[in-house]
């Protein structure tokens, strides 16, 4: 063993022979462990004293008698010499990692000790650990926040861009450059596959080409892109929310975007139940009077700019009162689900039957046709409401009958504006109802007449 090199050696060398005396020491067991020069010839117990580990004796041991190498690693011997940093006025004992070789010589046996300084090592890995635990309380932080984003999205609408709940990035292009597995799994990707692939491949054909127009005005603006879309995994249909922000480099040029995911299939379809629930009735699920109201006048601005025409209804049911007084409500909410029932069955996709209120309802032809036909319908809505029901009540059924009134409005005809249709339909309306009960009076009378007659002759 060359002792010039040994001396250099940035780790620690004992070489002991057969009799286990120190036959080399180089100078970084000597400056750490604060030896001096004449421990050559003594054993190590004499030149470093009672304070080694007896481990590392039965190791020397083990090596000069039994020929057999060992380690003693720093995680479960951390000290067995007392070795000190040289720097500073430490007293406690450096980290230590011991390669006990057993050599073979023209001598005899010889056993040869390599000592590494590991207190670097342990203090970057509890620097490590530190981190680690630092990352997990940061990311456990996040996900606290991607929860409140569900009840607080307009209040934390910037935390939701951070939320890492999907991750990508991508270049100027829109291809992907990374993407955590959250957002694999949101889009249905699989790494590393489809690295280097547009994000956008990952949605519909129509989708996908709606979205890349959008992303080329966001990327030639440098602007934020923030949007909802729908993605279908099978037969699964899930809403999400991208947010997506531009990468600068140090010249603040941008290179590439970031984007973050969440699903918001939830929120959407809660925002469709809201929707639903506002604008339609709950006991006929027809549209209710502020949903009839509003297409009426989306339509009435349609005919007005295409010089087209339409028609509106309003339908007052005849006898439901007397029903209600009979069966109780219950029977009358039967009465007009079953009536909402068979409106919507008689009339076209494009026509709308809304429930006004009470017993009164409403249909709006957008596209008027001719008048002719329209009595001719209203003939056959007039039969179907008229046809007997069933109603289930308490166990038991009931087949009850009613009537309806109906007052037609076209534009522009008899009116331009949606107040002057609406009025001239309610109008109409009692206007029938008023003469269908003559009618019925007279009718009524009449058989009066004749079972006067037919007591008189009796």
């Amino acid at each position: 063993m060359h002792d010039a090199a040994v001396q250099v050696l940035d780790l620690g060398v004992v070489l002991l022979n057969a009799e286990g005396k120190i036959e080399i020491v180089n100078r970084w067991i000597s400056s750490h462990g604060r030896l001096s020069p004449s421990v050559v010839g003594m054993s190590l117990v004499e030149a470093f004293g009672d304070a080694i580990d007896p481990r590392l004796l039965q190791v020397v041991d083990d090596a000069l008698n039994r020929g057999r190498s060992n380690r003693l690693s720093h995680a479960f011997h951390p000290m067995p010499l007392p070795l000190y940093p040289l720097r500073g006025a430490a007293i406690e004992r450096i980290h230590q990692s011991i390669d006990v070789s057993a050599l073979s010589s023209s001598a005899g046996r010889q056993c040869l000790l390599q000592i590494r300084d590991m207190s670097e090592t342990i203090r970057r890995e509890a620097l490590l650990k530190l981190q680690a635990r630092q990352l997990a309380e940061e990311l456990a932080r996040l996900k606290q926040a991607q929860e409140d984003l569900a009840r607080h999205s307009l209040r934390f609408r910037e935390m939701a861009r951070l939320a890492p709940v999907g991750l990508f990035e991508t270049d100027m292009q829109g291809r992907l450059t990374y993407c955590n597995d959250r957002g694999q799994e949101l889009l249905g990707l699989n790494f590393p596959a489809d690295l280097g692939s547009n994000w956008t491949s990952a949605l519909a054909a129509e989708e996908a080409e709606a979205f890349h127009r959008r992303w080329k005005a966001a990327t030639e603006s440098a602007t934020r892109l923030t949007e909802e879309f729908q993605i279908s995994k099978g037969r699964d249909e899930r809403w999400l929310r991208l947010e997506a922000g531009p990468i600068r480099d140090t010249n603040q040029v941008p290179v590439g975007f970031i984007c973050t995911l969440m699903d918001v299939t939830e929120l959407q379809q809660r925002a469709q139940r809201h929707e639903h629930r506002a604008n339609h009735d709950n006991l006929t699920g027809l549209p209710n009077r502020g949903r009839f109201e509003q297409r009426l006048r989306a339509a009435l601005a349609g005919a007005q700019s295409l010089s087209g025409e339409l028609a509106i209804v309003y339908l007052d049911l005849d006898g439901f009162k007397a029903i209600n007084d009979e069966h109780g409500h219950a029977a009358g909410d039967q009465v007009l689900q079953q009536v909402g029932t068979r409106l919507r069955k008689l009339l076209r996709a494009e026509d709308l039957v809304a429930r006004l209120g009470g017993d009164e309802f409403a249909i709006l032809f957008p596209e008027a046709p001719p008048e002719k036909d329209v009595n001719h319908l209203l003939s056959k809505l007039s039969q179907s409401i008229s046809r007997p029901m069933t109603l289930a009540l308490n166990g038991t059924h009931a087949s009850v009958q009613v009537g309806c009134s109906m007052g037609v409005a076209r534009f522009p005809r008899q009116g331009e504006g949606i107040d002057a249709l609406l009025a001239q339909a309610d109008r109409a309306m009692y206007e029938h109802k008023l003469s269908r009960k003559r009618t019925d009076d007279d009718i009524s009378g009449f058989i009066d007449q004749l079972n006067g007659m037919k007591g008189r002759h009796a």
